[in-house]
């Protein structure tokens, strides 16, 4: 049923129904106590009754006159209407006698000695106030009615309560927005905030794991075009003038970088720990520009202000990632085709003219000059890594002048 599709819905009918199954249980028990304290009552008067008449007639050897008109006393079955012994005869101890007519009976049998019987008959039936006064049933009734409205009321308020916190879960969840910009899971007590706190982790750690994947796809792809186009090269040469032995040894050394960058790139997706080792800033500088400029396209005239001795702790793949991407940055967008890299103190300034202004968010993945003709790419990278490295980063630009500085 419609009805019993939510867990709101079935909230409410359990507390209904639970607060309805109480109420016909204790009512039920409230008949059942009526009953009982009549009997109890009939019962001690009349054991009162015949206490007395017993008392008076081993004083007198007569049975006493009772004031009361209900209550006849009998020394004999044969002083006893025919019927009513006969109904006593065939009963066992005190009991109640119901009569053809309707008439209710209580008797007691009388100790008069020498096993000598009387009986002491009481006609009850004006006396049955539960039995005798429906309209009892009635306010009972009309108790059930009110209290199954006021569950139903306070199951509405109950269920509000211990529902509604669930739900706005749900529909946070449902809105597939988490982790995004309207993200976080709402606040709640006790163990749903436990609950909401465990889903926010989950919701944060995925999406973060969605968010490295499609950063190690695009950086793979921005990476590994160099080599595959340095690769295609060699093979046309091959194929024009015949092979030689140094095109071996550039395949393998491209291989071979691919393998590393896709490794390092691999490592930084997962968020894992990169070996480091100390790294002469320079020569790492001198290297990348050397292999950079080995293509005749690549026209870059490069200013070195390094100090010759200054070595950095870092993991040197991802370093040559950094340093190679800022370069060739500068090879694609420097206007005079100059680029000055000076080390100060601590930090390293890469520094080139540009013919346009950049975008204020350069540094964000896709983002790119509109004569670019990366994916725009590189510089996210680069800002990766150096967060990576526990390193700082300025971006400076007007323009004149494009500036990257780093600090260590």
């Amino acid at each position: 049923m419609k009805i019993m599709s939510s867990i709101k819905h079935q909230s409410l009918v359990l507390l209904v129904s639970l607060t309805l199954g109480l109420t016909a249980l204790y009512l039920g028990l409230a008949v059942l106590t009526g009953f009982v304290v009549e009997d109890v009552i009939l019962s001690k008067l009349l054991q009162k009754h015949t206490q007395f008449a017993e008392q008076q007639y081993k004083i007198t050897g007569q049975l006493p006159d009772l004031d009361l008109g209900f209550i006849q006393l009998y020394d004999s079955p044969s002083a006893m209407p025919h019927e009513l012994y006969e109904s006593i005869k065939h009963s066992s101890g005190d009991q109640e006698i119901f009569t053809p007519d309707k008439t209710h009976y209580h008797f007691k049998t009388l100790d008069l000695g020498k096993e000598h019987k009387g009986y002491l008959v009481a006609e009850v039936s004006d006396l049955l106030v539960v039995s005798q006064n429906p309209s009892i049933f009635m306010i009972y009734l009309a108790g059930l009615a009110l209290a199954l409205l006021l569950a139903i009321y306070l199951a509405k308020q109950f269920s509000k309560q211990i529902v509604n916190p669930i739900i706005l879960l749900t529909q946070v969840i449902k809105s597939g927005q988490i982790g995004k910009q309207c993200s976080d899971l709402p606040t709640f007590k006790h163990e749903l905030d436990y609950l909401s706190r465990t889903f926010q982790k989950a919701f944060n750690d995925l999406e973060q794991a969605l968010e490295r994947e499609k950063n190690f796809t695009t950086d793979v792809g921005h990476e590994l075009r160099t080599p595959l186009t340095i690769l295609k090269n060699h093979t046309a040469l091959i194929e024009q003038r015949g092979y030689k032995q140094s095109d071996l040894t550039e395949m393998k050394n491209v291989a071979l970088h691919m393998e590393n960058t896709v490794s390092v790139l691999l490592a930084l997706a997962r968020s894992e720990s990169i070996e480091k080792q100390s790294c002469n800033l320079k020569i790492v500088l001198e290297q990348a520009i050397l292999n950079l400029c080995k293509d005749e396209t690549n026209e870059l005239e490069v200013t070195l202000d390094v100090d010759p001795q200054f070595a950095l702790i870092a993991n040197p793949a991802l370093l040559n990632l950094l340093v190679n991407n800022l370069i060739a940055n500068a090879m694609q967008h420097a206007q005079s085709h100059q680029l000055t890299v000076r080390q100060k103190g601590h930090s390293l300034v890469f520094e080139n003219s540009i013919n346009e202004l950049p975008p204020e968010d350069i540094i964000v993945s896709g983002v790119k000059s509109q004569n670019s003709l990366g994916i725009g790419q590189g510089l996210y990278l680069v800002t990766r890594i150096i967060e990576s490295f526990g390193w700082r980063y300025e971006l400076n630009q007007n323009t004149e002048t494009f500036s990257f500085s780093i600090y260590f």
